[in-house]
């Protein structure tokens, strides 16, 4: 076989886990083609598809079975196929753990059935679904069907690693009579190193998964939950997964999905999303997916999606990450939305994060391309951060030529990305948003080199909604847009950011209720009384008020980490939820720290967990000196409790106010402890209450031996 990797350039992709965090939202109809008006409530987030144990049969598939009817683990089939080709709709095949091929020929493929639920994740001891773990029971569907291939736990991570003959498709799906619905299902795997290399045309996309509802009447729009593609690629376009709805309609659902370093030598190096041709539709709703280090050599490093000649390719993206993917030769470093020549591609997204993405020629992280057509996706608390282009558009390359390309950019951040082209001068935000005969609408945004609403905003075509700024957004960490693609970076809120609090809540789709952790969507962040939904992808949590108070007879100081608390004078601060304070005491130099209260009960430093208002009191006493003297002809020495004292000669020691000191005094051998003096008296033991300073004497006195002298008569 020809050596197809000498013609490309080679990356070195690292394997990064992401979780999918969040909830999905379906659009139910853009804003009309040039307009700027919005409906969020026309938006809603749907509930999580994972449905209850199916009524049908269940089929089960194991490594350990005995292949004979799939009834109990024991009797499991060992073949996947064998199990699709003995369910009907309805039916649920549950697959234990292990790495499973589709056949020995490169044309072999997993084909699924319309209705038929197909679940990894399982141990092979499981009797009811929930109790499976993907995680630790990793299932995997390679194409790897000669076995040469190098992987990691089973797993190509690279395309690179991918050697001899490999399946061409490792899943296929047909949408014709009957259609792929929502209720097929596949949940709870791993696909990898698949290959699509083929003489045919349908045989060089989709390699991890070809999605076909191509045709009048057809449907190819499956479930996808906890699944990963890792390392599969494409002589053309879709490395990992290809929907085609080419005059039919391919719109899957995919749920906490993650795509990672995948390769297509055209077009999406992740995913191809085909609506082409009169009718045709290919719209998915993505929820809680991760497109990590993917390549296309053309256009589209991770997405590519084509609503052209009369088609539409709209998907519904929320919750996602795009991240360190790339554009080798072309354009669209992260995401491609081709709606030209009488179609459209008007995606929809919703917490998002662009990070790290780069291209070659235009847009860093996408290009919309309207020409004859309309590109106009709307974008909703979004982050674009550290992409980069070599030509026009580190972020985004906008063109609308004989057509319509009017994205919309709200509650969202444009910052530290780069590009060769564009300037102020000519209407192009430097480095960041190009438009060739297309028009941006932002609002409630913070985007770089776009000046402040009502004063000094760039005009042209960038329209100014109003609410934007153009200020750092303090990440935690930025990233240096010049080392794209890379996957460094943490685009989260400093405390300090002004884009907390700074959006505006009516443009949050209804339903969304979280950002792309998990957490609220809206709270009150910089601590107001007013919850306000933040600029970007992430949140900033709510903030509680932690007081501190002083009491005892002496002083201190209270200082706290991350700075805020100095009391001192400041001594209650709000902090974010979450968030973890060191308090530490320093006693004023004739005083001493003896002990916290409240939400610290120890001496030393005090961490305080911020998830909810939080007390502290820092006790800080006066101290009083007590000397002890030494007199007399003998020797001894006094102790105290609690300890501090302890004098063979004359001595003094600090205690706080109030406290009780036992004083002992222990002479040594040929000597006697003959009293106290001073605010100590008897000859037994001494306590004293530290209310003053005072003195305590300890008098011994050496023995003395009498000879008498002896009489001789």
């Amino acid at each position: 076989m020809p050596n197809r990797f000498s013609s490309r350039n080679m990356f070195v992709l690292s394997l990064v886990m992401v979780i999918g965090l969040g909830l999905a939202a379906t659009l139910t109809s853009m804003a009309s083609a040039g307009r700027f008006s919005f409906d969020p409530g026309s938006v809603t987030q749907n509930e999580e598809i994972n449905a209850p144990d199916a009524p049908g049969a269940i089929i089960r598939v194991a490594k350990s079975g005995d292949g004979s009817d799939g009834s109990t683990w024991e009797n499991a089939y060992t073949d996947i196929q064998t199990a699709i080709t003995a369910a009907v709709s309805g039916d649920e095949i549950w697959v234990a753990k292990g790495i499973y091929t589709p056949g020995l020929e490169i044309s072999d493929t997993f084909q699924l059935k319309s209705g038929v639920a197909i679940f990894g994740g399982f141990a092979a001891t499981e009797t009811i679904r929930s109790e499976r773990d993907w995680d630790v029971n990793l299932t995997i569907l390679s194409g790897d069907i000669d076995g040469d291939d190098t992987v990691t736990n089973g797993v190509v991570l690279t395309t690179t690693d991918i050697t001899g003959d490999n399946s061409i498709h490792v899943l296929y799906a047909f949408g014709h009579d009957p259609p792929i619905t929502e209720t097929t299902v596949l949940d709870g795997f791993t696909i990898t190193a698949g290959q699509a290399d083929g003489s045919n045309l349908d045989q060089k996309w989709g390699a991890g998964f070809y999605c076909y509802g191509s045709g009048d009447s057809n449907e190819c729009s499956p479930t996808l939950e906890n699944v990963t593609f890792s390392g599969n690629y494409a002589i053309k376009h879709g490395g990992a997964m290809l929907n085609n709805g080419n005059a039919g309609n391919s719109s899957p659902i995919l749920r906490k999905v993650t795509f990672i370093g995948n390769w297509a030598d055209e077009r999406g190096g992740a995913l191809y999303n085909l609506g082409t041709g009169a009718g045709g539709t290919c719209s998915p709703d993505l929820s809680n997916v991760s497109f990590i280090t993917n390549t296309a050599v053309k256009n589209g490093g991770a997405v590519y999606n084509e609503g052209i000649n009369n088609g539409t390719s709209n998907p519904t993206m929320t919750n996602i990450i795009f991240s360190g993917n790339s554009s080798t030769t072309r354009s669209g470093g992260a995401v491609y939305n081709d709606g030209s020549s009488s179609g459209e591609s008007s995606p929809l997204l919703s917490n998002v994060v662009f990070s790290g993405n780069s291209a070659a020629q235009r847009g860093g992280a996408m290009v919309n391309n309207g020409e004859s057509g309309n590109s106009s996706p709307t974008f909703i608390n979004v982050t674009f951060s550290g992409n980069s282009a070599k030509w026009q558009g580190g972020v985004m390359y906008n063109t609308g030529v004989n057509g319509f390309n009017n994205p919309r950019l709200i509650n969202s951040i444009v910052w530290n990305n780069l590009g060769k082209y564009g300037d102020i001068i000519t209407n192009h935000i430097t480095g960041t948003i190009y438009n060739y005969t297309a028009t941006v609408f932002i609002t409630q945004s913070l985007v770089q080199g776009a000046g402040v609403s009502g004063s000094s905003w760039i005009s042209g075509t960038y329209l100014d909604g109003g609410g934007n700024i153009d200020e750092d957004p303090v990440f935690l960490v930025d990233i240096d847009p010049s080392t794209a693609p890379t996957t460094t970076g943490n685009l989260r809120l400093q405390t300090s950011s002004p884009a907390i609090d700074a959006g505006e809540n009516d443009y949050v789709l209804a339903g969304v209720v979280t950002d792309l952790d998990g957490k609220a969507r809206i709270q009150d962040g910089n601590a107001d009384g007013d919850a306000v939904v933040d600029m970007g992808a992430y949140e900033t949590g709510g903030f509680f008020l932690l007081s501190v108070t002083k009491s005892g007879g002496g002083s201190g100081l209270v200082t706290s980490s991350p700075p805020g608390i100095d009391c001192g004078e400041t001594c209650s601060k709000f902090f974010m939820q979450g968030s973890k304070i060191t308090l530490s005491a320093v006693p004023d130099e004739n005083s001493v720290f003896s002990g916290w209260s409240g939400a610290c009960g120890r001496t030393g430093d005090c961490e305080v967990a911020m998830d909810a208002a939080n007390s502290v009191e820092a006790v800080f006493e006066k101290k009083y000196s007590l000397i002890v003297n030494l007199t007399g002809r003998g020797i001894g020495v006094v102790t105290s409790q609690p300890a501090g004292i302890n004098c063979g000669g004359n001595c003094q020691v600090e205690f706080p106010q109030g406290t009780q000191v036992t004083l002992t005094a222990s002479a040594d051998p040929g000597s006697t402890f003959t009293g106290w003096s001073g605010d100590c008296s008897g000859g037994g033991i001494c306590s004293l209450n530290m209310d003053v300073d005072k003195t305590a004497t300890a008098n011994f006195e050496a023995d003395i031996e009498i000879i008498l002298p002896i009489i001789y008569r």
